[in-house]
Formats: structure tokens, C-alpha cells, sequence
């Protein structure tokens, strides 16, 4: 039974109805879809905080910002197959694959990353890399290269 973190293992199972038949997965990178960071943090600050004056329960402050930056974003996985570079949508506060979004080019970079919250476009999409998936992107990068 799969725990409250979604694996590489686990993940691939999952896709794997989602994939064209014989598709092998060499990368699994776990982004998210949103607004910019700091416009994200900011808008959690606010509503956190005000909630948390506005009902005087301090305490709750913490977990409502938490709450409003999770729900900012939209979860995303990039699949690196053996045919293309594929886009899937996830759950909203897991990586549960869901449906197929685009494919891209087999040739089609993920890098680089830019600035301190790992951004990256594919498809006019704005992504934020996950911070333990940054050697997945340097690999399927590699790939290409070779």
C-alpha cells in the first residue's frame, strides 16, 4: 500500500496506463504549475496572517499559509520516455498522475533552471522544479546530449 509519498516506483506504476503501450520511463522530474514564488509566499502571508488576527487565533496562522501556498499550485510530473518528453497532470497535493497534458519533442530540453526556485518552461508553461528531482533534469538533459 503506497504511503503519504508518492515514490518513483509507485509513481511509474500509476502512469503506466497512461503511456502509450512500450513506452519505457528514464526520468521521472516532480514540478509544480503556478504564479511566481514570491507572489504565491506573499499571498499566503497575507491571508495566514490575516485569518489569524482577524478570528485571534494566532496558531492557526501557520498552517492556513501553508494551506494557501499549497493550493497555489498545480502538481506536474515530466516524464523523459524512450519516444517523447511527456507532461502529466497530478492530484492537487500529490503527485498522482492523472492525464496525459502534451507531449513534446523527444528532443526537447527540460533545463536549464533558472533562479532560486528552479524555473523552467515547457510548453508556455511555467514550472517549478522540486529541489530533489534537480539530478533527473541534468540527467534527461544528458540524454539528449548524447
Amino acid at each position: 500500500m503506497p504511503g503519504p509519498i508518492n515514490t518513483r516506483d509507485v509513481i511509474l506504476e500509476k502512469v503506466q496506463p497512461l503511456l502509450e503501450p512500450g513506452e519505457l520511463v528514464a526520468h521521472v522530474v516532480k514540478a509544480v504549475e503556478g504564479p511566481p514564488r514570491w507572489v504565491a509566499l506573499l499571498l499566503a502571508l497575507i491571508v495566514g496572517l490575516g485569518l489569524s488576527v482577524l478570528i485571534r487565533v494566532p496558531f492557526l496562522g501557520f498552517p492556513l499559509f501553508v494551506l494557501v501556498y499549497m493550493a497555489a499550485y498545480e502538481r506536474r510530473l515530466i516524464l523523459a520516455t524512450d519516444h517523447a518528453l511527456v507532461l502529466v497532470k497530478c492530484g492537487r497535493f500529490r503527485f498522482t498522475p492523472k492525464r496525459i497534458l502534451t507531449r513534446l519533442d523527444i528532443e526537447t530540453p527540460v533545463g536549464p533552471l533558472v533562479g532560486i526556485f528552479l524555473r523552467t518552461a515547457l510548453d508556455g508553461r511555467r514550472l517549478y522544479i522540486t529541489p530533489r528531482t534537480v539530478q533527473e533534469v541534468a540527467a534527461a538533459d544528458a540524454d539528449i546530449e548524447e
